[in-house]
């Protein structure tokens, strides 16, 4: 299988982080972004219309005739394909759930960390993070994993 993302952590640290954890062995395909005026003509963007993707994105996972794009999607991929989605609609929605309220989460600060009035704005997120980590420890209780 194959991963592509920016020459970053960002989106595809946590797909690398699971496919440690499950000892998937994988290529990676980093992507350099390039800088005004050339960014136009950054690896990627001569590239992404000719690796057959269903759309252009990055991350990206190939796996033979699968290919898919966005984090959740690969990840969802990947713990199923390696028997760590149990089979119950109702226990994937709710793993889809947890996965995107932490996104919702991370998504804020990823505002916060890039927007220009940061230390304006910094005192009114602090507060938030220990609110959000305690429901998500309430919420997890004696569970050694979200999902169980």
């Amino acid at each position: 299988p194959t991963l592509g993302y920016w020459n970053i952590r960002g989106r595809g640290e946590q797909i690398r982080l699971l496919c440690k954890y499950l000892e998937i062995d994988y290529e990676e395909v980093n992507y350099e972004e390039a800088a005004p005026p050339e960014s136009a003509k950054s690896k990627w963007d001569k590239v992404k219309d000719e690796i057959g993707l269903p759309f252009t994105n990055l991350p990206y996972w190939i796996d033979g005739e699968i290919k898919l794009v966005q984090t959740s999607a690969i990840m969802e991929y990947l713990a199923a394909k390696n028997g760590m989605v149990n089979d119950s609609y109702a226990d994937r929605a709710f793993l889809q759930m947890i996965f995107h309220t932490v996104y919702d989460f991370r998504n804020q600060f990823i505002r916060l960390i890039f927007d220009p009035e940061y230390t304006k704005n910094r005192p009114d997120f602090i507060p938030l993070i220990p609110k959000f980590l305690e429901r998500i420890t309430n919420f997890m209780g004696q569970k050694p994993w979200i999902s169980g």
